[in-house]
């Protein structure tokens, strides 16, 4: 347990549980929580109602904001602990400060929703249209769920989630003071978010979007890899548990029929 905590404290720091940051870890967790009851309300709809019209592509983005808000503030918040802890010490209006930073953090997951926007709505119904993935579509499911786990061999995942595990030094040997480098600074780590979180966004997007039971599953995973389990083997078990989940899928039936059902909301 002890080197558990000191390897927290080696990638965070200390983490001083003050009133002010209790209650910011408790906001983060309570949006969370309001994100998860959102999309279990909506559950089945997301995908559904993508159509190719500015409605559709608002309600879309607003629903993807609110999912990734759900699925990534419990593994981003000691991130924004250790910001906010920080920003503290050099200036007093550290609450907007830390605002600031959430908020361009969800900036970048906001473009990526525009880009899973035009994969789900346009892409994806051109793909389903040629005949060779009709005649087998738990292959190309397979496939996409194949290469999710094989980006987690890359580099860039390797750079990516090194960072997320332990952002202490960049946040404060970059730190940039006021509004605007808050909000700059919210963005690069939203980019490294999603450098770290791409293959498993596209298991995401490849066994069903619309999904509470596969969101939790992936938040899961996020969560072990960024938080609970710093060491590379994860990265590596999770890359051979999707390659073989996908090759499973595309060989499998009944497999295929259970993922391209859903797992229970």
């Amino acid at each position: 347990m002890n080197s558990a905590v000191s390897t927290f404290e080696d990638r965070f720091g200390r983490l001083a549980l003050t009133a002010a940051a209790f209650s910011m870890l408790v906001a983060l967790l309570a949006l969370a929580g309001v994100g998860w009851a959102y999309v279990s309300a909506q559950s089945g709809s997301m995908t559904m109602s993508v159509r190719v019209d500015f409605e559709s592509f608002a309600i879309f983005l607003a629903t993807w904001v609110i999912m990734m808000a759900a699925m990534m503030f419990p593994s981003v918040a000691p991130v924004v602990l250790v910001y906010a802890q920080y920003s503290r010490r050099q200036v007093g209006a550290w609450p907007l400060l830390a605002t600031l930073f959430v908020a361009g953090y969800l900036m970048i997951w906001g473009a990526v929703g525009v880009g899973a926007y035009v994969l789900v709505g346009l892409v994806a119904p051109l793909v389903g249209a040629i005949p060779s993935v009709q005649a087998a579509p738990q292959v190309f499911l397979g496939a996409a769920i194949g290469a999710g786990g094989l980006y987690h061999l890359t580099p860039l995942k390797e750079k990516c989630l090194g960072h997320c595990r332990s952002p202490l030094h960049w946040l404060i040997g970059g730190f940039r003071s006021g509004a605007s480098g808050a909000l700059r600074m919210g963005i690069e780590e939203g980019v490294f978010c999603v450098g770290c979180c791409a293959g498993l966004m596209l298991v995401l997007l490849a066994v069903g979007l619309a999904s509470v039971g596969w969101m939790a599953a992936v938040a899961a995973v996020i969560f072990v890899e960024k938080v609970l389990a710093p060491t590379a083997a994860v990265a590596k078990a999770v890359a051979v548990l999707l390659v073989g989940f996908g090759i499973a899928v595309a060989t499998i039936p009944t497999v295929a029929e259970f993922v391209m059902g859903g797992p229970p909301m």
